[in-house]
């Protein structure tokens, strides 16, 4: 009787090692299966991308950190890293090509497992991305785009030709026949000439909608925005213009202090950026909307192109152009706040989903 008892164990105990054998290869294949797959918003996927995540570590490499919009940018990508638990070691090259490949280096050979980039210019960018595929270590890119033929992880920024764009074609609908006094930022730096790209389309597209009456180069700050602005007005062309474009926050101070000095401050003044200081002016008076273009979200879709390259993930396309998102009092919910990370997570679907996909 009990050699009988032990016969039939030692049957239920092959018989649990045979199912726990079989099961094994499945569950392996299943993991793997998972990790080639598209990524998806369900849980389940979350699970496996976080544990293969899970003691990582990577670089980010500013271009210069009292640059606000680099500043909120790294920001978000780190605050998107440490959310499925990425160390990030972050370099600040205050602008200097050759400091920033020097950094590039570091961190390669200290071993990360990636890299994001603010580049100085797209030939240090160019550098740091060939270095990064030497080394089998995946570089995404921010703010700029670089040419075709170097192979990135992927890399997202605003196009200043869709801010153009977008504004005029805005003005056009909000005030059918407007003639815009444009003051815009420096010339020389590709800014501003790649913003005339999006204008003329503008113009061309709204033909009969809308107009340039003027262009006065306002250098990006307040007080250049003022005198040109006031100088114009003061030459007797108050008449001229229904609408003003200011390229950014600064120069819509200083647009808005000539047209109240000139008695004319209830001109609508339409900018561009969104940041904490758009967001006080809105709420002012001050600026009628902007065209609202968050570095967060430069900073997420980074680190979103860089998450999935870390874990073997293939994107269908590797460059995206973000969304401008034009706010007024109509819409001011949409207003995405700079310092909103989870905001521009949600925006974009958070990390699971496609990286072409909005929610």
């Amino acid at each position: 009787m009990k050699q009988k008892t032990i016969i039939a164990l030692l049957v239920i105990i092959m018989m649990l090692v045979g199912v726990t054998a079989c099961s094994t290869p499945k569950t392996q294949e299943s993991a793997e299966s998972a990790s080639q797959s598209k990524v998806t918003t369900e849980a389940t996927t979350e699970t496996t991308m976080e544990a293969t995540t899970e003691g990582k570590r990577i670089g980010y490499l500013a271009f210069s950190l009292a640059d606000v919009w680099d500043q909120y940018g790294n920001d978000c990508a780190i605050w998107a890293a440490e959310s499925v638990g990425v160390e990030v070691t972050t370099f600040d090259s205050e602008g200097n090509p050759e400091t920033q490949v020097n950094q590039a280096e570091e961190l390669i050979n200290s071993g990360v497992d990636g890299i994001i980039l603010f580049p100085c210019t797209p030939e240090s960018g160019a550098t740091i991305v060939r270095m990064g595929n030497e080394a089998n270590i995946p570089v995404a890119i921010r703010c700029i785009f670089l040419s075709d033929d170097v192979n990135t992880a992927g890399q997202a920024g605003f196009q200043y030709r869709d801010v153009g764009y977008t504004a005029f074609k805005y003005i056009s609908e909000k005030f059918p026949g407007a003639r815009v006094l444009f003051v815009h930022g420096e010339v020389g730096m590709g800014i501003h000439e790649d913003y005339m790209i999006g204008v003329e389309k503008a113009l061309k597209d709204f033909e009969g909608k809308v107009s340039l009456t003027e262009l006065l180069n306002g250098k990006w700050v307040t007080e250049a925005s003022y005198n040109v602005t006031n100088d114009y007005l003061q030459a007797g062309n108050k008449d001229t213009f229904d609408v003003v474009f200011a390229a950014n926050g600064m120069e819509s101070k200083g647009v808005y202090g000539a047209l109240r000095d000139n008695g004319i401050e209830n001109i609508p003044i339409i900018s561009t950026g969104g940041s904490p200081d758009d967001f006080e002016m809105f709420n002012d008076g001050i600026e009628y909307a902007n065209m609202t273009i968050p570095p967060s979200f430069e900073g997420f879709m980074a680190f979103k192109y860089l998450w999935k390259a870390m874990n073997g993930i293939e994107v269908d396309e590797k460059s995206m152009a973000l969304p401008v998102n034009p706010v007024d009092k109509t819409n001011v919910d949409e207003w995405i706040q700079w310092g909103d990370f989870q905001a521009a997570s949600d925006y974009f679907g958070g990390l699971d989903s496609d990286v072409t996909t909005k929610k």
